[in-house]
């Protein structure tokens, strides 16, 4: 409720749904300032992508039903909808963190059960969420921690006929986490 739709949300909206339609990517960043909506815009995004009910019509009702009908069309939307998986970053472990939002006992590999929820009839597909990226990013940044995770969940995306997708939203590039590392590490 509220919610105002601005231009470079429709935008970020319209270049995924393109993007995953013409089949080339399924893991997007989000950055923009403090306070610029992205979180809410992430909560209007799942909604659309979610299946029927009020949340799902209070979302087509902020986007309109073309642009919510463009998305249908580009992430398959079906009442079925999509599974939603959403993180909110912390200086931590993103791999445990993503073990603990799955349900997962220590020692399960969070990837690999992405990968198997993409490919259950269940739902359209999987949304990954990651709000506050860059808490994870500073966590690798300043205490060493692995990130490798991101690049095997894009990855394995690509390859999941579009049914997993992945979006992290970020205050600051990527570049500007890594600033305090040496160029080595940074690249």
């Amino acid at each position: 409720a509220g919610f105002v739709l601005q231009p470079s949300v429709r935008g970020a909206f319209e270049a995924m749904a393109s993007a995953n339609a013409m089949g080339r990517q399924s893991a997007f960043t989000w950055t923009g300032p403090y306070g610029g909506g992205k979180s809410s815009a992430a909560l209007v995004f799942a909604q659309l992508l979610s299946g029927n009910g009020p949340l799902h019509d209070a979302a087509v009702a902020v986007v309109g039903k073309e642009l919510a009908d463009q998305l249908g069309t580009a992430f398959g939307r079906s009442p079925k909808g999509w599974r939603i998986v959403a993180l909110s970053g912390r200086r931590g472990a993103m791999t445990e963190d993503l073990r603990g939002a799955l349900g997962l006992d220590a020692g399960q590999d969070p990837v690999a059960e992405l990968i198997a929820m993409s490919k259950r009839a269940r739902h359209d597909g999987v949304l990954l969420l990651i709000d506050e990226l860059g808490k994870y990013l500073e966590h690798a940044a300043l205490e060493g921690g692995d990130l490798h995770i991101l690049q095997d969940i894009a990855e394995l995306g690509v390859r999941s006929d579009g049914r997993l997708l992945t979006v992290g939203i970020l205050h600051q590039s990527f570049e500007r986490y890594a600033s305090r590392l040496p160029r080595a590490v940074r690249d």
